[in-house]
């Protein structure tokens, strides 16, 4: 049913709805359902409830527990230890502890702990910290630090970026002011363009351009351009 709480009706706080249509709110309630349909939210202290598909749905203030399942374009703001699964375009912003599973597009930013699995062309960006993206290709760390790309292909560290790692995987780079970060393993990686400090593991077709501090270590078929102090 849909959530109506009235001054002093405790009654509604804590309830299992089962909603469809749009505009959906589930408020200060737990255990609830919006099945379908689109701009729907989970809000305002609201825990274990669920959002299936639908579009341009939101999990925000103080969240927790709670998962959207599908849809596109669905956003988390300020929430914790919750998830968006399946779909694409998917945000995290100012939370802690959540994860997207699947997908493409999706994006967490400004926020610390988080975690995107699967899918491409997924980005952590931001002042971000502590978040990983495990598998899928195209993914990218944008002024982060701490973070983590684990397998898949075309990742990026970029943008000052620091304390980061690209696991596996082939086609990764560091640059454009990135420092103390490492790919480790794969093929046809690169760092360059004034990254320093960092290096590459391993694989094989690997190169330093324009970087400083840095090292490529074992592996084969290495180029080295451009280098300040680096080290093969």
């Amino acid at each position: 049913r849909r959530h109506t709480r009235l001054q002093g009706d405790w009654s509604s706080d804590v309830c299992s709805s089962d909603l469809g249509g749009c505009f959906n709110y589930i408020r200060c309630s737990g255990y609830s359902v919006i099945n379908g349909g689109y701009s729907n939210c989970i809000c305002s202290g609201t825990w274990t409830s669920v959002i299936n598909g639908g579009c341009g749905n939101s999990m925000r203030e103080y969240t927790c527990y709670s998962v959207i399942e599908g849809g596109t374009c669905n956003y988390m703001y300020s929430t914790c230890r919750s998830a968006i699964i399946a779909g694409r375009g998917h945000y995290i912003g100012y939370n802690g502890y959540n994860t997207i599973a699947g997908g493409g597009y999706n994006c967490i930013c400004c926020s610390s702990y988080n975690s995107i699995i699967g899918g491409c062309d997924n980005r952590i960006c931001e002042n971000s910290c502590y978040g990983s993206i495990i598998g899928g290709c195209g993914n990218l760390l944008y002024c982060v630090s701490y973070s983590s790309i684990l397998g898949g292909c075309d990742n990026s560290v970029r943008n000052y970026s620091e304390l980061s790692t690209v696991i596996g995987g082939y086609n990764n780079s560091i640059y454009k002011g990135s420092c103390c970060s490492s790919i480790i393993g794969g093929r046809c990686n690169q760092l360059y363009c004034f990254s320093c400090d960092s290096s590459i593991i391993g694989g094989f077709n690997n190169r330093l351009c324009c970087s400083s501090n840095s090292a490529i270590i074992g592996g084969q078929n290495m180029t080295l351009t451009e280098i300040g102090r680096a080290h093969d």
